[in-house]
């Protein structure tokens, strides 16, 4: 049994996809029935994200984790490696446009590929807490917030290319997620 930890539906493919523990990837398209697909890895895969504007693919997915493992797939069968340049744990994934990733993860860890994860570029946070969870804004396209340990919130207003720290509360505590409600940020 492996903890499942992060879930996307695709619609054009009709398919839930969901990763976790062990490098496990399945995918339903009704939630009941499950398939494990094979995903090269046993590194915990910690989140997954899709973009859905793709000409040649109706969607792009890519799958983050442990000790910096990333893979990518177009059709939630076949998972390819890529390399991200960083060895530690990935956690939050955020899309912009038809192949923009922003990746967060621990120590501070921003990254952003452009090229549907061909090649990443690791970010100043301005924070070395652990960045569990990033999100677009409701409100603008550009501005993403990414939230972690100690209750920090650094803010991109630029499609994640340079990052703000909006507050780091001094006491111990973990926002695991964020939402936006169209008018702010909850976490």
């Amino acid at each position: 049994t492996q903890w499942l930890l992060a879930a996307v539906w695709s619609a054009p493919l009709n398919l839930f996809v969901v990763v976790g523990d062990a490098g496990t990837i399945l995918t339903s398209p009704d939630g009941i029935a499950w398939t494990p697909r094979a995903s090269g890895t046993t590194q915990r895969l910690n989140s997954i994200g899709a973009t859905t504007k793709r000409f040649t693919y109706p969607n792009l997915f890519l799958a983050v984790g442990e000790n910096g493992t990333a893979l990518v797939s177009y059709d939630l069968v076949t998972w390819s490696p890529r390399a991200t340049g960083d060895t530690g744990w990935l956690r939050g994934i955020a899309t912009f446009g038809a192949d923009h990733f922003i990746v967060t993860g621990h120590d501070g860890t921003i990254l952003t590929t452009t090229d549907a994860g061909e090649t990443f570029q690791r970010r100043t946070s301005g924070t070395t807490v652990h960045l569990d969870a990033v999100a677009r804004s409701a409100n603008d396209i550009y501005t993403f917030y990414a939230t972690g340990t100690n209750f920090a919130l650094t803010r991109s207003t630029d499609a994640g290319a340079t990052w703000t720290v909006d507050r780091t509360l001094n006491t111990d505590g973990r926002e695991n997620g964020i939402v936006f409600n169209g008018l702010a940020a909850f976490h």
